[in-house]
């Protein structure tokens, strides 16, 4: 039975069974909770407990229902701790409590930083792949200008760039490469080779670390307009005739390949 406006009774009126059972006994029933949910309009005040269960509960929303014996207030923090950020904890029609955050949802979590390895290829020209230990590498001959390549789609939860660099080895102990990268990058339905590019021109990298040392070099503003999804390529020149190219006694390049590193989303 539902909630009746209460009664105004007048002076000198007849009391009726009809009346005393819709304005006394139905109301009573009604707040008991007898005959339905009990919808309590402009809130409560209490001291002490109010005891409670959660039927069940899934998805996002409002939750209304309450059925074994909880303090209602650390069941509400229970709810509230695992409910989406969009959900109202409520009895009746009124919110108990509303959840802001999901400590364990994806507003509580930062962005990280991830590298993704690039692996690349001669070009078809002299350049050739070459094993150097036991690692594959592109071969960059010394006195020789050399090209290697690579093409590799943009990670799907990519959001900024951090850097773009190559990895490559050297039997030479001192000196520097002479090195250019051109870039070429555009999503599914765009010019492949006109919607973004990047040329660092011809740089020096920076001094080796010394013989079979590992070197990583950062290739400038390369790919500064990526994008989750793009389908990138990248030529990457040894320009080992110039005499900017400082490698001692003409000593080979090894180019392993790339690094990209860039924050993800989560």
């Amino acid at each position: 039975m539902a909630w009746n406006i209460p009664y105004t009774w007048t002076v000198g009126e007849i009391v009726t069974k009809t009346l005393l059972d819709t304005y006394v006994r139905n109301q009573q029933r009604h707040l008991k909770g007898l005959d339905g949910i009990v919808d309590i309009r402009n809130g409560m005040t209490m001291s002490g407990s109010i005891s409670c269960n959660i039927i069940a509960y899934a998805g996002s929303g409002v939750i209304t229902s309450m059925v074994s014996t909880t303090n209602i207030n650390a069941q509400v923090g229970l709810i509230a701790s695992r409910v989406s950020a969009a959900t109202e904890v409520r009895a009746g029609s009124h919110t108990l409590t509303t959840k802001a955050t999901d400590p364990h949802g994806i507003g509580q979590h930062t962005d990280v930083t991830r590298t993704k390895f690039i692996q690349v290829s001669p070009d078809l020209g002299t350049t050739i792949h070459a094993m150097w230990a036991n690692y594959h590498t592109v071969k960059l001959t010394g006195g020789a200008d050399d090209i290697a390549i690579a093409t590799f789609m943009c990670p799907n939860d990519f959001v900024s760039i951090a850097s773009f660099k190559a990895v490559w080895v050297s039997v030479a102990a001192t000196g520097k490469m002479y090195l250019q990268a051109e870039t070429d990058y555009a999503a599914d339905g765009q010019d492949y080779a006109g919607t973004h590019g990047e040329d660092t021109g011809e740089v020096q990298s920076t001094e080796t670390g010394g013989a079979n040392i590992i070197n990583t070099q950062t290739l400038g503003t390369s790919f500064a307009s990526l994008s989750k999804g793009d389908f990138c390529g990248i030529k990457f020149t040894r320009h080992g005739t110039d005499a900017n190219d400082t490698l001692d006694a003409n000593a080979d390049v090894y180019l392993f390949g790339f690094l990209l590193t860039y924050t993800a989303e989560q």
